[in-house]
């Protein structure tokens, strides 16, 4: 639910519809040189350095204004896994994680154990920041901060080899910045904006080898440092396969199509993504058993409901899912400027479309197909995976979409935009509409900009492991003293108990992500295996799905120990136990 707005919010929102003004003031000074016959027109030819510096700035600002209202980096669940590989990058181990949570870390039996879960190149990118000092949270904010930085100047030229003018590329900008989804995940630990990062410049280093060939001065370096890219993003997040299931499939078909050494050439050099990303999985195989690394439990949901699940997060990717529930007139603006907009366009002459219906098959396979596959490629293999596998199916999984999604939709207001020989009237509804409609978005995630996003997991169990069990000693205190710091603990919310206790410890996971079925024996022989001492239960505010998975561990946490387990303190909402020897 959305928090009211105090007066330094206020002014937040007050500044970015400045912006806004100033985007419509310009409308009036825009010049156009549209080419009728390939539907281009010039690019962003007056971005300069300096400008493009102001917008990086912007962006900057607006994360630093959304940690502001969260106190703080967005921590969740996989950013303490994160945090755990990162300590231990520095540590000299390489992609371990102290943190056990899936079954795939579980199998390895030790602590620290090989990280497969997820790849650790956001981590190995978090620990090379923090060996200059900075804590780690704060290095991975750096991370996270610097992709959305390092985005903008990739956006301003992937706008302009698509050939969107000056005016649609502010605008572009400004729907980028002005989406709350950046400001929430460029304030988060999580490897998120640093995949769009790469799968970004990926696509616009395969879209410059695309445009070099037209001008017939081709070049292979191009297409070699986007492969590598692909390869990479991969170690970020592993839906960088479906970047290169999509750019491979894509320059397949234009090879066989356009018949250009470009396409190609772009085929040939993804045999270095494909060497990357085979890496990646002769690893998980030889450490895991499965060249996925995880998330290997079998499920079957409902076709229908992942559909249904997918249409929303698209929406509330694009307007700002966190408050989205109210309606008000910044959706009447919104949705009364698009129709102005989509009027314009079918307003305007049809030579324009004519002319690009005979397009040749270089032309329609150019950049613009290549977004497009990706974004179709990537959905449906989203979709695959929320049909079939245990991810959490949500926005941030369609989050690094957003550039590209931005990017095609400037590209198609580029194309139907009204030519200067129009009707001023056509011309005025255009400009006036689109610029109503994005300050109506803007609107709609400025309330998801300032909305509360709930506590993270570790101030649930920060709050539960403050509960005082005597006169002057509260339970985290107790387990400071109690348990040795090499020690190993096993504990329900695993992930947050050892993010906020920092130490090895291993998660009692609920049946929604594991098969483990913890019952008295596989408690007992997990404990046994890792020489763990200490059971840590949370059965308060902290409390997780697997208190009502296992009968065992629900009636452990009400008091009722098996004869190998003595209860050796309690708070209102944890209960902590020793193996007794």
């Amino acid at each position: 639910m959305a928090r009211k707005l105090p007066d330094s919010d206020f002014s937040v929102t007050m500044h970015k519809l400045a912006l806004t003004g100033a985007f419509l003031r310009h409308v009036k000074h825009r010049t156009m040189k549209s080419t009728i016959a390939t539907g281009r027109s010039s690019g962003p030819e007056k971005f300069g350095v300096p400008e493009i510096l102001v917008w990086c700035a912007l962006v900057t600002l607006c994360v630093a204004g959304h940690l502001f209202i969260t106190h703080g980096p967005l921590l969740r669940n996989d950013s303490y896994q994160y945090l755990s590989a990162a300590e231990n990058f520095l540590a000299g181990r390489p992609a371990y994680t102290s943190i056990v949570y899936f079954d795939s870390e579980r199998s390895a039996g030790r602590i620290p154990a090989p990280l497969t879960t997820f790849p650790a190149g956001f981590s190995l990118a978090t620990s090379v920041v923090a060996a200059t000092g900075l804590p780690l949270q704060y290095s991975a904010l750096v991370v996270s901060v610097s992709a959305l930085a390092l985005l903008i100047p990739v956006i301003v030229y992937a706008a302009r080899l698509l050939a969107i003018g000056t005016f649609l590329t502010r605008a572009l900008l400004i729907w980028f910045i002005g989406n709350s989804w950046v400001s929430v995940y460029g304030s988060a630990v999580a490897a998120d904006s640093l995949y769009m990062l790469m799968s970004s410049t990926a696509l616009t280093l395969f879209a410059t080898g695309m445009i070099r060939a037209d001008a017939r001065s081709p070049r292979v370096w191009p297409f070699i440092f986007g492969s590598l890219f692909v390869g990479l993003s991969y170690w970020v997040r592993y839906a960088g396969l479906f970047l290169f299931v999509s750019t491979a499939a894509f320059f397949a078909v234009r090879s066989l199509i356009v018949r250009d050494k470009a396409s190609r050439n772009a085929t040939l050099t993804l045999g270095l993504a494909a060497a990357i990303i085979g890496a990646g999985f002769l690893r998980n195989e030889l450490l895991v058993g499965t060249w996925k690394g995880g998330n290997d439990k079998v499920v079957h949901h409902s076709v229908i409901a992942v559909l249904h699940d997918f249409i929303i997060w698209a929406h509330h990717l694009l307007l700002g899912g966190i408050a989205s529930a109210r309606f008000s007139w910044p959706e009447l603006v919104l949705a009364a400027g698009s129709l102005a907009t989509g009027a314009a366009i079918a307003l305007r002459g049809r030579g324009a479309r004519s002319a690009r219906a005979r397009l040749p098959w270089s032309e329609r396979l150019g950049p613009s197909a290549l977004l497009l596959a990706y974004v179709a490629v990537y959905c449906a293999g989203m979709i695959y995976l929320g049909i079939t596998s245990v991810i959490s199916f949500e926005t941030r999984m369609f989050y690094p979409l957003l550039p590209p999604a931005l990017l095609l939709l400037a590209r198609s207001l580029q194309l139907g935009e009204p030519a200067p020989h129009t009707a001023s009237a056509t011309r005025t509804m255009f400009f006036v509409g689109l610029s109503a409609a994005t300050i109506g978005y803007l609107c709609i995630h400025d309330r998801s900009y300032f909305a509360s996003l709930g506590p993270a997991p570790h101030e649930l169990v920060a709050r539960e492991l403050s509960g005082v069990i005597s006169p002057g000693m509260t339970m985290q205190s107790w387990i400071a003293i109690n348990i040795p710091a090499d020690e190993t603990i096993i504990a329900n919310q695993g992930q947050a108990s050892g993010y906020v206790l920092h130490r090895k410890t291993l998660a009692l996971v609920s049946q929604q992500y594991s098969d483990q079925s913890w019952g008295d024996a596989a408690v007992h022989s997990v404990m046994q295996i890792y020489d763990a001492h200490f059971l840590i239960l949370y059965s308060g505010d902290a409390a997780d799905d697997v208190l009502h998975d296992s009968a065992f561990l629900s009636a452990l946490a009400h008091g009722s120990p098996p004869s190998w387990l003595k209860l050796v303190a309690r708070s209102s909402g944890v209960a902590v136990f020793r193996v007794i020897t």
